[in-house]
């Protein structure tokens, strides 16, 4: 889901830095509307599409799922991702947050673009899983374009999650 307490508006302003020297990288967001139908339509999902929308980015460069994704099925677009992203302000709720989100991305082997604040962040950078970023639009791009360009580096990130993943399993 697009939450309050995330940033995806310094996300899609990153894909507008990126879109034009490459329209081949995709955002997708994979929630949008939560399945249950007492939680309401919450502001910053709205704030995304309409930036999105203002940008022109809009099914060209970011795509919204306006549903939900079944628990069951989020294997389905995880495992067809090659990287997993997810920003947030600084807040002090940010220092204490357990981002369960990227457990999901270890899990499905994509490397990790994470803003900095939390343990989860600071464990992407230490142990080479990705790259932790300051939430700006211009850090977030920078990180996709080394992600993207730096094959080496990609590779090295996929493999230092298999060398961390038996950490975050159980039966």
């Amino acid at each position: 889901g697009i939450y309050n307490w995330f940033d995806p508006l310094a996300l899609i302003k990153a894909m507008d830095i990126l879109s034009d020297d490459h329209p081949e990288i995709k955002l997708f967001f994979m929630g949008v509307k939560h399945p249950n139908p007492e939680v309401k339509e919450l502001k910053m999902a709205a704030d995304a599409y309409e930036l999105c929308k203002s940008l022109g980015l809009e099914k060209k460069n970011v795509s919204f799922n306006f549903g939900w994704v079944d628990y069951d099925k989020r294997a389905d677009y995880l495992l067809d991702s090659d990287i997993g992203i997810i920003t947030y302000p600084g807040h002090i709720e940010t220092r204490f947050a357990f981002r369960t989100r990227i457990l999901d991305y270890l899990w499905a082997d994509l490397p990790v673009i994470s803003s900095q604040g939390d343990y989860l962040s600071s464990m992407v950078a230490r142990q080479g899983l990705g790259i932790s970023v300051k939430n700006t639009p211009g850090d977030i791009a920078e990180a996709i374009i080394r992600l993207y360009d730096d094959q080496g580096f990609y590779c090295e990130g996929k493999s230092n999650i298999q060398g961390i993943i038996g950490d975050f399993t159980w039966s």
